[in-house]
Formats: C-alpha cells, structure tokens, sequence
C-alpha cells in the first residue's frame, strides 16, 4: 500500500512539469509568428512608398515638358512683332465657348465685325424665318478653328499678322500647323505656327 501512495505521489507530481515545459514553446512560436507578420507589413509599406515616389517623378517629369513648352512659346512670342489689340479679325471662322450663349455653345461662326475685344458673329444656325444668328462674344470666350491641310487660313499675330495662308501640315504633338504665306515679304514660305495664331478664312474667293 505504501508504494502505491509514493507511485501516486509521483504520477501527480510529473503532470505539473508537463504542462509548464509546454508553455514557453506555444508562447516562442507566437512571438515569431508576430514577428514574420511585422516584417511583412514593412516590406509592403516600404513597396508603396517606393511606388508613391515613382509615380511622383513621372508626374514631375511630364510637368518640366510642358513648362518647357509654354518657355519655349513665350520666347516665339517676343521674337515676333508688338502684339495686337485684340487676335480677332473679320472673315475667320471661330467657335464659341461661351457658356451664356447656351444655343450656340460650342457651335461655329463667322467673324463680321471686331470691336476692341469682342466681335460680332453670324452663326451658321438660322432661326425660325431662315435668318442667321447674330451674336456678340469677347475674344476670351471664343476659339480659332484649325481647317483640313489644303486649305487657308487667316494669320492672327505676330509680324505675319493679316496674311493668308495655306495649311501644309499638323504637327498635332506639338500643337502647330505647318503654313504656306500667300502674302506679304515672306510669301512663298512655310511657317509653323501656334493652333491659337492662325484660324479658318471664310472666304477662299479673297484669294483669286
């Protein structure tokens, strides 16, 4: 009886040191697991911040090209002759962007008559008794019109200012068409200028 009472005693006092080596292994294994998550969520944020910083350069890149090109068409600008009181001229085709004029936004006219810096415009839309609108919009609201290659157009500033000219080419990239002058001391010669420095002429006849 007595060595059943000490192999008891024995049996109970093994179960404890069981459990306690146990313990500190679960507790390891979760410090590590804890770890492994922390030095994941480094690297991901580590990737964002390295893909943030990327697209920022790129984005900073296409900013310096068009600050070049506004650079590079305001030096044009100086080279040229003393700029007019207002681009408009009569006989070219423009579009309005005038958003009060809510019937004719975005539609096309013809330039009648320029007064300081607004003209008037006969519309290519025609009211109810079969009369062209006529309206009357300040150059700040209106747009030059860019025809197909072959056809005139009408310079609008510089020292070539008031003379005809051919379309010869776009270069769409670079917002420029390429322009044979019919008039004036450079007749004859081909041009590049600004979308925004020539326009449409309405009458072709002019040129005969």
């Amino acid at each position: 009886d007595e060595s059943e009472k000490v192999a008891f005693s024995l049996g109970a006092a093994s179960t404890p040191a069981a459990a306690s080596t146990s313990g500190p292994s679960q507790e390891g294994t979760k410090k590590l697991n804890a770890l492994q998550l922390a030095e994941k969520e480094a690297k991901v944020a580590a990737k964002r911040k390295e893909e943030l910083s990327g697209s920022r350069k790129r984005k900073s890149a296409l900013e310096e090209i068009r600050e070049e090109e506004e650079r590079r068409k305001k030096a044009k600008r100086t080279d040229s002759a003393p700029a007019a009181p207002t681009w408009l001229q009569k006989d070219i085709v423009v579009k309005v962007l005038d958003k009060t004029q809510a019937k004719h936004y975005k539609q096309k006219g013809v330039v009648v008559a320029v007064k300081q810096q607004s003209a008037r415009i006969k519309m290519n839309e025609r009211d109810e008794s079969g009369k062209p609108y006529v309206i009357t919009v300040h150059e700040e609201k209106l747009e030059t019109v860019i025809p197909a290659v072959g056809r005139e157009v009408l310079i609008l500033s510089g020292k070539h200012r008031g003379c005809m000219a051919t379309i010869k080419g776009l270069q769409v990239d670079k917002f420029l068409v390429s322009a044979k002058l019919l008039e004036g001391p450079a007749r004859g010669k081909v041009v590049d200028f600004d979308y925004e420095h020539v326009s449409k002429l309405a009458i072709p006849d002019k040129l005969t």
